[in-house]
């Protein structure tokens, strides 16, 4: 019995797209990164609210215990401190 008009279509179309199916399934899976992506922030809290000067760090870059990190404005502490003495 000859096959249908339809049956003939879709085993053409199964035919002609297998190739396709094949050379997707070969293609390589995109990198995986499996885990938990984690970081510390730490903040250092200026012992006074003075204008910064200098920063002799940079984000990032690891420091030894003691190293200044940054220099602020001295200006006023100057002046609390001269009035204190002058008060005494």
């Amino acid at each position: 019995m000859p096959a249908t008009l339809p049956t003939a279509m879709s085993r053409r179309t199964a035919l002609l797209s297998l190739p396709a199916l094949l050379f997707v399934a070969c293609a390589p899976e995109p990198p995986q990164a499996l885990g938990t992506l984690e970081f510390d922030r730490i903040t250092v809290p200026a012992p006074v609210a003075e204008r910064i000067v200098a920063i002799h760090v940079r984000e990032g870059e690891q420091v030894k215990a003691g190293t200044s990190l940054l220099t602020l404005d001295r200006t006023r502490v100057e002046a609390e401190t001269q009035a204190t003495a002058a008060e005494a």
